[in-house]
């Protein structure tokens, strides 16, 4: 009895001086500084013990989500089944990997670990067989409510065994990832390879987000609000792939899933990564929330002062690593996570052969990037010209040394650049000129030739910007050559010689020049020419000539101004009077001889007329205005009307057309030299205008009579309307007009064109009689779904009605009666008639509001404290219920309540399902059901003395402790130094020994990891002492 009391005693003061000590040792961790506060080696979010809003502390609706439990360890392909809490989707099947078993794939693309643990899934997405993955969520997504998938995602080819194909390189485009949800939880698979909606339309699409397949981990968020309560999804590819996902040739598009996390965005968060690394401007954007604030850490640690929506990872220098945002609200917050990598870079490289100038040098692109696609080619010539074509051609048009440069431009907007040395020899110039004979003088344009027997010098005026001539090759065009620089030849008999010098470098770089030398005597200038009036064309005929040769080339000068080079030359002159005619005669040698020859030019009559348009029937009256210069007189005149009548030989004349239409009138005048001249011109007799119009045949009062002006204005446009409806009348072109009664009435409609003409027209308007509509409705008011019959009371008088048309208010139409139609969703409803008779004639019957559907109340509640322990067995409900008058509560079997918002008291731990019935003033009904969770408590105490001296009585140091568990617990023992002596991972007391030994009396630092039922893991750090 005195050792029990002992030990009591003592056991309660080892615990006071346990706390005691603690809490002298160590601070608190907090959680936003960038300074490990609390000593354990974890700054910030890395110590998620003491910050708890870590990403993985993150809740997800999706069971499992980071594929860590398992039902077994797969060992192959096509073993989804083994990840708890998820299945294949469809026949195509899906693969999970964990214990080890990966992908070469994955591997190869250094997706091996994933970024949350070791499990994680991976589909293959390839027309006909398209591979999903799907699982049944813990609880359901509300209809309305907006939610969030944020989920690791990555992407590499595969080949038929999961290995590396293509090099690893991805050439398929952008996808829509895609959520696929269901209102139940249905057995899976789902009978299809293909996409889930064509097996079972239930399935529907409820969120997508594009993602571009890249080999490495990334986040991509997919918010969406679902139309429909969904209580499982499946997740995969689209139903239609993008044109670039080919169908299977031993290399499929493979995605890789990992850590899904789905959650309602009513408080969460996500990060949004724009920009490129190697365009400097990344940057990680999170979504806003009302009355929070936020804090950036990168790899678990705080970036101080980092406290907005946006994170300038490239212009703040943060570089790459683990980013993670946490928004808080009040006592409530969240977090997200997001990767930034230095992505591969390209490699520029390029081959060239330097060439002579003015000729293509091709530029071969070598460049490579394994990981991507080059996407731009930026060439600089180092000329001032550009290309960006990936393999250009380029002729340079100077000599020199030049240092083109080839900027590549990857996928990932990463560059590189590379310059390659080249040089292009410098093109010798040919050129030469012959004794004192400027060969690009000439007279008229015709090269002056070298007389026969002439020794004629050759001067090379070549040239070479860079480097030397070393080779002339003359040919002299008859027969004879020289390989001398500045040669001299003498040509016999005359004639015409094509001198050509050939040129070549030391370079190897050549050109040629060609010249025509060319001997000729003097031409013979002669021409004849007659006199004429003034309008006809000048005639010269050339007589000129030369003895050997030919004449090559005439100047007419025809003394006015004018000149020709033709040897048949047409001119006509201006004015009448008097010209001298030069003609100078140049023969195929140069040579030229000069003639002057006088010639007379008459004048013209000026034949002119005026005149009015006239209506048909009236006459046209001409009156003649001609004259002529006074050294000569108009003799005579002709009229032709251009009617087909008879010439007329009057001055002026009036003439009558035998019908409308435009005329060309023509005036001939001639003078006393039987110079000739007339004038045409246009007259108009006008067309009567026709009045015409239709009209709509319409039923009585509804719609007005419509008239459409059908007349034809012909040689004018009309410009007034006059109608006359017997009661009424208009002036505009279109009107329309009411008549009270249905009958036949005429119309008359005049009208007058912009030239004063006139037309009259009546025609017989009919208006029809109209039917009546009318319904009736069995029932119009009441819950939702309410089903309504309806009945047709519409008449006609005289006509049969032959359609109906309904519009029932819900989106349901049709032209027969409704026996049925049922109201689904709760609102006021417009019902309408429209009836049509034989004649055409409809009517139109309307009720605002015919129907009233009443609404059905929404049931809700809300329960706390949530989570609890059995410590706080009591749960107030809160009634957050919808449209409701009335209320029933089950507590979970235990009792239930009709209180508006209840209290219940919970005598023992473990999972209830609470529900709540609930009414509506119309009597509608509704209800819900969730479950609340009272769990056990634990406790731990721990001694601060032991006394290992084998007497039975605290000879060792342990916990004493309550509903802890063994699971990932450790133990470890510390001395002064810091020297681990005792270490495990069982309950196992230590007895004070250390390799075999008895420790010394003193003070050590012990440390506890360890795990409750609920599985939440503590660290306890102090101070022991051994007495011995």
């Amino acid at each position: 009895m005195l050792l029990f009391e002992k030990a009591k005693i003592k056991k309660v003061t080892i615990s006071l001086l346990c706390c005691l000590s603690t809490t002298i040792a160590f601070s608190q961790e907090i959680c936003d500084n960038g300074i490990d506060d609390d000593g354990d080696g974890l700054i910030d979010l890395n110590d998620n013990v003491d910050c708890v809003c870590a990403p993985v502390l993150i809740p997800s609706l999706i069971p499992n989500p980071s594929f860590e439990a398992m039902n077994c360890c797969p060992t192959s392909y096509s073993q989804v089944s083994c990840a708890a809490g998820w299945s294949q989707a469809t026949s195509a099947t899906s693969d999970y990997f964990n214990c080890g078993f990966d992908f070469g794939s994955a591997t190869n693309a250094g997706l091996v670990p994933p970024p949350d643990g070791v499990g994680y899934l991976g589909t293959i997405f390839s027309p006909g067989w398209q591979e999903y993955v799907g699982s049944c969520l813990i609880s359901p997504l509300l209809a309305g409510v907006s939610y969030t998938l944020d989920m690791n995602i990555a992407s590499a080819p595969i080949d038929g065994s999961g290995g590396v194909c293509n090099g690893g390189v991805i050439d398929y485009p952008p996808i829509d990832i895609t959520i696929f949800g269901h209102p139940g939880c249905p057995s899976f698979p789902i009978s299809t390879t293909g996409c889930p909606s064509s097996a079972d339309p239930a399935w529907i699409v409820i969120g997508t987000a594009t993602y571009t397949p890249i080999p490495s981990w990334g986040i991509i968020s997919i918010t969406f609000t679902p139309s429909i309560n969904i209580n499982s999804v499946i997740i995969g590819s689209p139903c239609a792939l993008p044109a670039g996902y080919s169908p299977p040739s031993g290399c499929y598009p493979y995605f890789y899933y990992d850590n899904l996390i789905l959650q309602s965005t009513s408080f969460s968060n996500s990060i949004t990564q724009s920009g490129q690394w190697c365009t400097n401007d990344v940057q990680l954007t999170t979504n806003p929330t009302a009355s929070s604030t936020y804090q950036w850490y990168l790899n678990g640690v705080a970036l101080v002062g980092e406290t907005g929506l946006t994170l300038s990872v490239s212009s703040n220098n943060y570089g790459v690593g683990n980013y993670t945002i946490v928004t808080t609200t009040g006592v409530d917050c969240a977090a997200s996570s997001d990767s930034v990598v230095i992505p591969p870079f390209p490699a520029s490289n390029f081959s060239a052969i330097s060439v002579c100038e003015n000729l293509p040098i091709n530029f071969v692109d070598n460049s490579t990037f394994p990981s991507g696609t080059i996407t731009n080619w930026n060439w600089d010539f180092d000329d001032g010209n550009t290309s960006n074509l990936q393999n250009p051609s380029h002729n340079y048009t100077n000599p020199g040394p030049y240092n083109p440069i080839l900027i590549i431009t990857a996928d990932n907007g990463c560059l590189d650049t590379i310059s390659i040395p080249i040089n292009i020899f410098s093109n010798p110039s040919s050129s030469f000129t012959v004794g004192n004979y400027s060969l690009n003088d000439s007279v008229f344009g015709i090269e002056r030739g070298i007389c026969e027997f002439d020794n004629v010098t050759f001067i090379d005026n070549s040239t070479i910007s860079n480097g030397n001539i070393t080779s002339w090759n003359w040919d002299f065009g008859d027969g004879n050559t020289s390989s001398l620089q500045n040669p001299s030849h003498t040509y016999s008999p005359s004639g015409i010689f094509n001198v050509q010098l050939n040129l070549i470098s030391d370079s190897g770089c050549v050109d040629s020049i060609i010249i025509s030398l060319i001997i000729s005597p003097k031409p013979n200038a002669d021409f004849s020419v007659a006199d004429d009036c003034v309008d006809d064309a000048l005639v010269v005929n050339n007589l000129s000539t030369v003895s050997s040769g030919s004449i090559a080339g005439l100047q007419w000068d025809f003394g006015d101004g004018n000149t020709s080079s033709s040897f048949s030359p047409l001119h006509t002159y201006l004015n009448d009077g008097l010209y001298s005619i030069v003609l100078i005669a140049v023969s195929d040698s140069g040579c030229s001889d000069t003639l002057t020859k006088i010639t007379e030019r008459y004048p013209m009559p000026i034949v002119n007329f005026t005149s009015s348009n006239v209506c048909f029937g009236d006459s046209v009256c001409f009156v003649n205005t001609s004259n002529i210069n006074p050294s000569d007189t108009i003799t005579n005149y002709i009229w032709n009307f251009g009617d087909g009548s008879p010439l007329q030989p009057n001055t002026n004349i009036c003439h009558l057309y035998p019908a409308f239409g435009n005329y060309n009138v023509t005036l001939i005048a001639s003078s006393n030299h039987n110079c000739i001249d007339d004038s045409i011109k246009p007259v108009s007799v006008y067309q009567l205008p026709i009045a015409d119009f239709s009209f709509t045949t319409v039923c009585e009062n509804n719609p007005p009579t419509q008239f459409t002006d059908l007349s034809v204005g012909n040689s004018g446009t009309i410009i007034t309307w006059s109608w006359n409806f017997g009661v009424g009348s208009s002036s505009i072109q279109n009107p329309t007009h009411i008549f009270a009664l249905n009958g036949t009435f005429p119309v008359e409609l005049a009208i007058a064109n912009s030239v004063g003409c006139v037309d009259t027209i009546t025609k017989n308007v009919i208006v029809k009689a109209k039917p009546t509509a009318n319904f009736d409705a069995d029932i119009t008011y009441g819950c939702i779904p309410l089903c309504v019959n309806f009945q047709d009371l519409s008449t006609s008088n005289a006509t049969n009605i032959t359609t109906w048309q309904w519009d029932l208010g819900n989106n349901s139409t049709g032209s027969q009666t409704p026996s049925l139609n049922c109201y689904t969703t709760a609102g006021d409803y417009t019902v309408s008639l429209i009836v049509q008779n034989d004649l055409g004639c409809v009517d139109t019957l309307t009720n605002i509001n015919y129907i009233n559907a009443y609404p059905l109340p929404i049931a809700d509640f809300s329960a706390d404290p949530q989570p609890t322990d059995i410590y706080y067995p009591t749960i107030n409900f809160t009634n957050l219920s919808y449209d409701a008058s009335s209320w029933l509560w089950n507590f979970g079997g235990e009792d239930s309540s009709i209180i508006y918002s209840p209290y219940h008291i919970y005598a023992d731990s473990g999972n209830y399902y609470i529900q709540l019935e609930v009414w509506n003033s119309y009597g509608c009904y509704d209800s819900i059901v969730k479950w609340i969770r009272i769990d056990p408590v634990s406790n731990i105490y721990i001694p601060n003395t032991f006394t290992p001296d084998q007497d039975g009585v605290n000879d060792g140091f342990f916990f004493v402790g309550e509903n802890m568990v063994e699971d990932d617990f450790e133990f470890s023992i510390f001395d002064r130094w810091g020297e681990t002596i005792y270490y495990t991972q069982k309950f196992r007391p230590w007895n004070g020994i250390y390799k075999g030994k008895p420790v010394e009396q003193g003070v050590y630092i012990y440390k506890f990891y360890v795990k409750d039922i609920n599985n939440v893991t503590k660290t306890y750090i102090g101070r022991v002492t051994l007495l011995r």
